[in-house]
């Protein structure tokens, strides 16, 4: 966003030409406004820049490679003496998207096209309307890896003669990380392909 505060209208400005001296005209009042609300709605999908704004829209018709995107972007063909800089600019901004687990592109081949991620389809589904703050990692899942990782460190203690627990109770204990510890690989699993 912007680092500092912009000077005051002068008087030939078109912003000058409400009642009062200093006062906006309507029409920029309310495109103001418009333009305050837009930018926080991209702020909470998480899009920093005009250019990763239409990485996504141009993701959100399908998947692209990086040529296609700056292809459609910029309309810019390969053979243009441009190209390079462009190139750099969309690949800077689907790195920091991608690092964002908004988009993915495949991990074996190098020109694989980038998607939208269901991460970021969650994300970009909050722009249209106010809806509530999507996590990839719920409470419940923090209660379940932290239970995970305190039966672990139980078994783990007890085993190891640090922890004096009887031999039924191991097994339970046991017994419990298994279910919780599969629960909580499985769970980790599925939060990892919401951003792969």
């Amino acid at each position: 966003m912007l680092k500092k505060r912009m000077p005051p209208p002068r008087g030939d400005d078109l912003a000058s030409e409400g009642e009062y001296p200093g006062e906006a005209a309507p029409a920029l009042q309310s495109a103001r406004k418009d333009l305050v609300e837009s930018a926080r709605k991209l702020a909470r999908a998480e899009v920093d820049s005009v250019l990763q704004s239409e990485v996504l829209t141009s993701l959100i018709d399908g998947r692209r490679t990086l040529a296609e995107l700056v292809e459609g972007i910029y309309g810019v063909k390969k053979d243009s003496p441009e190209y390079q800089a462009y190139y750099a600019r969309v690949r800077r901004a689907v790195k920091n998207l991608s690092s964002k687990g908004l988009v993915s592109e495949g991990i074996l081949r190098k020109d694989t096209p980038y998607r939208i991620t269901k991460y970021g389809v969650a994300k970009l589904s909050q722009i249209g309307e106010p809806a509530e703050e999507y996590s990839l990692i719920s409470r419940e899942d923090y209660v379940l890896f932290a239970l995970s990782a305190a039966l672990l460190a139980t078994v783990a203690l007890a085993r190891y003669g640090v922890l004096p627990i009887g031999g039924d109770l191991l097994k339970v204990a046991f017994s419990l990380f298994f279910v919780f510890g599969g629960a909580s690989v499985l769970r980790f699993s599925q939060i990892l392909r919401n951003v792969m």
